[in-house]
């Protein structure tokens, strides 16, 4: 583990943007599609040695994966531990949104101030 006594180590920890062709791929995979495996395996490779790459590039001390493999939360979950369902929406759920859009965009608004331009996380 490296460490410092002169002054404090920087990090990132959590999900950074995947490039769009993985994010590509891991929808198909994700959706039950055709996909080519050992294509996949490399391109989560490229992708980490990328963002590893940034991250030392910005001056990040101790660097991740930024989940570069990982679908999503839920998805990740259901891979790995057992007793996780998708359950469907409960009817209206989404009232709120259909019967107010003004809250989904002033929540898109406030989301796009606090990440700043060029910054949005694209999920799958």
């Amino acid at each position: 583990m490296r460490r410092s006594t002169e002054r404090i180590l920087i990090t990132h920890c959590g999900s950074l943007a995947r490039p769009k062709d993985l994010l590509d791929v891991m929808k198909a995979k994700v959706n039950g599609e055709s996909y080519d495996e050992t294509a996949y395996a490399q391109r989560i490779r490229s992708a980490v040695a990328e963002v590893v790459r940034n991250q030392v590039d910005c001056g990040i001390d101790i660097v991740t994966d930024g989940e570069q493999g990982k679908p999503g939360f839920f998805a990740y979950v259901r891979e790995r531990l057992a007793g996780f369902e998708a359950k469907p929406p409960q009817p209206g759920a989404w009232s709120n949104i259909v019967e107010h859009p003004e809250l989904i965009a002033e929540r898109i608004t406030r989301y796009a101030k606090l990440v700043g331009p060029g910054k949005r996380h694209r999920r799958i």
